[in-house]
């Protein structure tokens, strides 16, 4: 998982770098700022919306996949629903789904507020 989610934000990063307006990277130019200048004022400043908006939805799908990963016992946050089922401790079952169906909008949540600040 980690691999295939290193290798998407890569891609999505670039494709956010690319992105950004070159009439604001310009505009700094002309007023002689070096390089690393305009890629920290012009460039991450614009992208850093999108970089969140891609970790955030990285995130939320690795915790979906994990899940998913455990009850097929691959690991994962699913390896304790699965095995508190085969004991048959159903409070600690409905304990794991309450919390597996409460993190989602916990961090979709955290992912609007943190891009309304950002932005």
């Amino acid at each position: 998982m980690a691999l295939g989610a290193v290798g998407l934000l890569s891609k999505l990063v670039a494709d956010s770098l690319e992105e950004t307006d070159t009439d604001v990277q310009e505009a700094l130019r002309t007023t002689g700022a070096t390089e690393s200048q305009l890629f920290f004022a012009a460039t991450i400043r614009q992208a850093i919306p999108s970089f969140i908006a891609h970790c955030f939805y990285l995130l939320d799908t690795n915790i979906r996949s994990a899940t998913l990963l455990g009850v097929v016992d691959a690991g994962g946050f699913g390896i304790q629903l699965l095995n508190a089922s085969r004991v048959n401790q159903f409070d600690a079952v409905t304990y794991i789904l309450i919390l597996m169906v409460a993190v989602v909008p916990v961090v979709e949540a955290l992912s609007m507020w943190l891009g309304a600040a950002v932005r």
